[in-house]
């Protein structure tokens, strides 16, 4: 049985018992430990953000909260686990990724609008840029693509969520040029490999790639945005060098399954939204992502505008769901 087989078994054998659980919400929540699901490796930005909210609500409610990092899949593995758990509040997806698995899966676990709720926004991030290793005899992205089409079947980019898949092969697609994918199993270890020159591409978030840029281990030539960064001025944004259809950004927020009782969600809402704009979460990503103080309506809007961009990246990626 394939692994996408396997995750619907579960999802068909779990859903009922999910859904029966779901009213089965205490008044006085919470009254146990909550977890927080983290689908990627420790030491990305999503864990980051995890482990500062999961801290803030443990001050407000008096409650633990457990932070359990769950990767693999393309954060399938993590957001299939939270999608199928009792929508009592008590176990919650802090997450951006998921959100493109309408492009990535021709037959997806679950649909995103329909499985989770959202109970709390946490960031809009900066664009993802274009980084290369520094090894490169390269400095932009023209001659990157100049020295790919010279150098046919010797490079390779690394991946570890969809959102870069789509955008390597988009920018694959219309450069005309040959890189193969090596996936890992969190943002970290992508980074590394691109340092350790195992790969010689990516798009990333800004926030590790610019100080590994400032350290000289990576090189950024572009950035998958509207305008040019501030802390990147001489960077160009993909539009400027021929790509303006390659664009992308992270999106963040908290989710339960859907069902979730309004009175927790009344409860968990505002204190998200104080932990997202807390000292300790403005310290740990100064401008790299923007506090969304938004409500669950707007919330939900973002998140359909998110998946119809990914559709979009997909198609001109001429990417087949899996």
């Amino acid at each position: 049985m394939s692994p996408m087989s396997t995750l619907h078994a579960i999802t068909v054998a779990i859903l009922c018992s999910a859904v029966a659980q779901a009213h089965a919400q205490a008044p006085d929540y919470p009254n146990r430990p909550i977890r927080i699901i983290v689908p990627s490796t420790p030491g990305g930005s999503i864990d980051l953000s995890a482990r500062i909210i999961g801290k803030k609500l443990e001050e407000r409610f008096r409650n633990p909260v457990v932070i359990e990092n769950r990767p693999g899949g393309n954060t399938m593995v993590g957001s299939l686990l939270v999608a199928n758990a009792t929508a009592d509040g008590y176990t919650l997806l802090v997450n951006a990724p998921s959100f493109i698995s309408s492009a990535l899966y021709k037959d997806p676990p679950f649909d995103v609008l329909k499985a989770f709720a959202p109970v709390g926004p946490v960031y809009a991030g900066r664009p993802l840029v274009f980084v290369i290793s520094s090894a490169l005899p390269v400095k932009s992205v023209p001659e990157f693509i100049a020295y790919a089409k010279a150098n046919p079947g010797k490079l390779n980019y690394s991946t570890a969520q969809g959102t870069t898949t789509l955008l390597m092969e988009a920018f694959k697609n219309l450069a005309g040029i040959e890189i193969a994918r090596i996936e890992y199993k969190g943002s970290s270890q992508s980074i590394s490999a691109l340092m350790a020159n195992e790969v010689q591409a990516s798009f990333s978030n800004p926030t590790t790639a610019i100080q590994q840029a400032h350290a000289g281990r990576v090189r950024i030539i572009g950035v998958a945005g509207d305008k040019r960064m501030v802390d990147l001025p001489d960077v160009p944004i993909m539009q400027e060098v021929g790509f303006p259809k390659l664009k992308a950004s992270i999106l963040m927020a908290a989710l339960a399954p859907t069902g979730v009782s309004p009175t927790v969600t009344a409860k968990l809402y505002p204190a998200i939204k104080d932990a997202v704009g807390s000292p300790e979460m403005e310290k740990a990503f100064g401008d790299a992502a923007t506090p969304l103080l938004v409500d669950s309506p707007e919330l939900n809007r973002m998140i359909r505008e998110e998946i119809a961009l990914y559709l979009d990246v997909g198609k001109i990626a001429n990417y087949k769901p899996q």
